[in-house]
C-alpha cells in the first residue's frame, strides 16, 4: 500500500484526475503498473483532512518498502487508528474529515487535464490522456471541514511542509547508504522543496563531498538537481550562512560540478517542453578548501567570530555596559 499526496482535478460529479501518475518512479505509478498487469482497475481512497502527522509523512518520499502509517505513528508517538475501507481492502485513517473511495482504470484515460498553477510558481500545461479516478462512495464526519493548500511560488504552506518531510527523507537516504559525517540536510523551501538541497557534513576523506552529491542526485523518488555541500559550522537551513560559505570557500573551476542527463520532473520550467523530465545536475562544494591550502603549506584562515565563551561573558555583563534590553 502507498500513502502519498497527489493533486486531483474534478472532472465530473464522480471522476477526478491524478496527475503525478505521469512520473513513472513515483510509488503510486508502480502500484498502477502492477494492477494494469493484472488487467484490473486499482482501488484507491482519497482522504481529506487526516491526522497532520500523516499529511507530513505523505509528502516525505518515504522508501517504497516502508509503511507511511508506521512513520506517521512514530512521529506522533502513538499508532494512527485506521479502519478497513468499505469497498476494498485498503486501510484508511479512522478520523479523517472525508474519504472518497473509488478505483483508477488501467485501460482507459481522461482526454484532457489542466492547466493548473503548479508548485514551482508557474502555470503548467494541458495534459492529454490523463490518469483518473472514478469515485464510488463518500464517507465523512458530521459537518466535515475541507482541507486544501495554496499551490504556487514559495513560500507557502505546501512548500514548508514538503521541505521538512523531504529533508528528513534525504537525511535518512544518506544514512541508509552508509555515508558518514552527515550533520544536517535542508531541501530548501525556496527551491520548491525539491530542486535545491543543502547538506552539512564533517568532511572525512577525499571524495566525500562528491559521494554526498551523487547520492542526493540518485534519490529514487525525488528530483534534486542542485546540491550544495557545506561544512558542519554552516547551518543548511540558514540561507545567509550558505551563501556566505559559497562566497568565501568556492572557486568555480575547482568546486562546481555539472553533469548532463539527470532526472527531473515534467513541471520544471527551466527545461524546454520537449525535454521535460530530464535535467542537468549541479553540485557546489562549499566546504573549506583545506587540502588545497595544505598543498601550499598554509592553514585555511581562522574565522573572526568571537568564541562562545566571549559571547556568553558579554551577555552576562550586558547591563554593566549600560544597555537595558
Amino acid at each position: 500500500m502507498n500513502v502519498g499526496n497527489y493533486r486531483n482535478q474534478i472532472f465530473t460529479s464522480d471522476t477526478m484526475g491524478c496527475y503525478v501518475l505521469l512520473i513513472p518512479y513515483r510509488h503510486i505509478r508502480m502500484h498502477w503498473d502492477k494492477w494494469k498487469a493484472l488487467g484490473k482497475p486499482m482501488p484507491v481512497a482519497v482522504v481529506l483532512g487526516p491526522d497532520p502527522y500523516l499529511n507530513l509523512t505523505s509528502v516525505s518520499a518515504v522508501p517504497a518498502q516502508v509503511d507511511e502509517y508506521d512513520v506517521a505513528g512514530g512521529l506522533k508517538g502513538a499508532p494512527l487508528e485506521v479502519v478497513k475501507a468499505e469497498l476494498s481492502d485498503l486501510l484508511v485513517p479512522a478520523h479523517a474529515e472525508i474519504v472518497i473511495e473509488g478505483e483508477m482504470p488501467t485501460d482507459k484515460f481522461w482526454p484532457e487535464e489542466g492547466p493548473f498553477g503548479e508548485f514551482p510558481g508557474y502555470m503548467g500545461g494541458v495534459v492529454k490522456d490523463s490518469f483518473y479516478i472514478v469515485a464510488k462512495k463518500v464517507t465523512h464526519r458530521n459537518n466535515p471541514l475541507f482541507h486544501g493548500t495554496y499551490e504556487g511560488r514559495p513560500p507557502n504552506e505546501s512548500t514548508t511542509v514538503r521541505s521538512m518531510g523531504r529533508s528528513a527523507a534525504v537525511y535518512e537516504h544518506l544514512h541508509r547508504a552508509g555515508l558518514v559525517g552527515i550533520k544536517d540536510v535542508c531541501v530548501t523551501p525556496a527551491g520548491c522543496a525539491g530542486f535545491h538541497v543543502v547538506v552539512s557534513i564533517h568532511k572525512s576523506y577525499p571524495g566525500h563531498v562528491r559521494d554526498i552529491m551523487c547520492h542526493v542526485w540518485g534519490h529514487p523518488t525525488l528530483f534534486c538537481k542542485h546540491v550544495t555541500v557545506v561544512d558542519e559550522d554552516i547551518d543548511p537551513w540558514n540561507p545567509f550562512l550558505v551563501e556566505w560559505a559559497i562566497a568565501t570557500r568556492v572557486q568555480a573551476c575547482r568546486d562546481v560540478v555539472t553533469i548532463t542527463g539527470g532526472k527531473s520532473i515534467s513541471l520544471d520550467p527551466s527545461q524546454v517542453a520537449s525535454r521535460r523530465g530530464e535535467s542537468d545536475l549541479l553540485g557546489i562544494d562549499a566546504t573549506k578548501p583545506i587540502d588545497e591550502y595544505a598543498r601550499d603549506g598554509e592553514p585555511f584562515p581562522a574565522q573572526t567570530d568571537p568564541s562562545p565563551a566571549i559571547m556568553e561573558k558579554v551577555r552576562r555583563r550586558w547591563k554593566e555596559y549600560g544597555f537595558h534590553s
